[in-house]
């Protein structure tokens, strides 16, 4: 893996993505594109999914049994959905490394580039699918023109608040842009259309304070009058607490409809905690963040909770102090 492969000429597409159909697990297309088409190591794998090289021998192995029994792969039927698969699990995968201090820079940077070449290989053929590419390929083009301020020289996270952004890459912002508008042709609004956009309006804003949230909220608007998505509402609470305030954040949240779909989802919590910290309400913003905790699987995340649920005790703790030296 990593020595003689490359990215392969248009009229190989069809081929990759009826393997990578054949193939039913994450782990197993990502090994597969790992070593066919995108020249990454076994050990740059291994780093990237946050597993040991014996677990990435083993999807490898699994990988070539998979495919020697497929008859060097059916036909596939639908190449479109395969790409979207493919979209959808390169989504998940950046949201995971993104954040995380044990994975370098220059790796993130080099799989974001990657991945971006591969997409603009499938935008090559004739696809119906191509404004959602676009729009994915956007997202990461935005999310690469980060890459240098997400952590600090310490390797602790910087909130997009505190972040350089003297240092986000204009070129790299521009051709984002560029691939968003090329996205609009489309009849769906696919989240990786609200994600570009949002992204868009913050590359583009010239410091946080200048962040226009209203113009977040609209793109929102849009995207829930086509799509039912209960995670998006609470993104979208947070945005308009930015404007309205936390209580009228945490008003957005409770009134959302199918709410218990997200009774495992840390986002929630997380959320609901940030507006009742904002608000004082220290025991009820406890309360979620022991919960976000709990249900997350993101290091970075974990580590943020923590954070939150000391500063909630202590702040409770004083509290309490308080009380009982003003009670005599």
């Amino acid at each position: 893996m990593g020595n003689e492969k490359k990215i392969p000429e248009s009229t190989e597409i069809s081929y990759i993505l009826e393997c990578s159909s054949d193939l039913d697990s994450t782990g197993l297309k990502f090994v597969f594109l790992a070593e066919h088409v995108l020249n990454i190591s076994r050990g740059e794998a291994a780093n990237l999914l946050t597993v040991d090289l014996n677990t990435v021998d083993t999807l490898i192995n699994k990988k070539n049994e998979i495919l020697d029994d497929s008859s060097s792969a059916a036909h596939l039927s639908n190449t479109e959905s395969e790409i979207i698969k493919l979209a959808d699990m390169f989504f998940k995968l950046l949201n995971k490394i993104n954040y995380s201090a044990a994975i370098n820079k220059s790796l993130k940077k080099s799989f974001i580039s990657k991945v971006i070449g591969l997409f603009k290989l499938f935008n090559k053929s004739h696809y119906s699918t191509k404004q959602t590419i676009h729009a994915f390929i956007a997202y990461l083009y935005f999310n690469l023109s980060r890459q240098e301020t997400i952590f600090s020289a310490g390797k602790k996270l910087v909130s997009l608040r505190e972040q350089d952004r003297s240092k986000w890459d204009q070129d790299l912002i521009n051709e984002g842009l560029f691939q968003l508008g090329q996205s609009a042709d489309g009849k769906n609004v696919t989240i990786y259309h609200l994600e570009s956009a949002v992204a868009a309006i913050h590359c583009l804003a010239k410091s946080y304070k200048e962040t226009d949230w209203n113009k977040i909220v609209s793109v929102y608007d849009k995207y829930l009058s086509v799509n039912e998505s209960p995670h998006v509402e609470v993104q979208r609470a947070a945005v308009i607490s930015k404007i309205k305030g936390a209580k009228q954040g945490i008003d957005e949240i409770m009134n959302i409809s199918d709410l218990e779909t997200l009774e495992y989802n840390p986002l929630l919590y997380s959320t609901l905690g940030n507006l009742h910290l904002q608000i004082h309400n220290y025991s009820t913003a406890l309360q979620n963040y022991e919960k976000a905790y709990a249900l997350a699987d993101i290091e970075v995340d974990k580590n943020f909770y923590h954070q939150k649920v000391q500063i909630c005790r202590q702040r409770l703790k004083m509290i309490e102090n308080y009380h009982f030296y003003n009670s005599f």
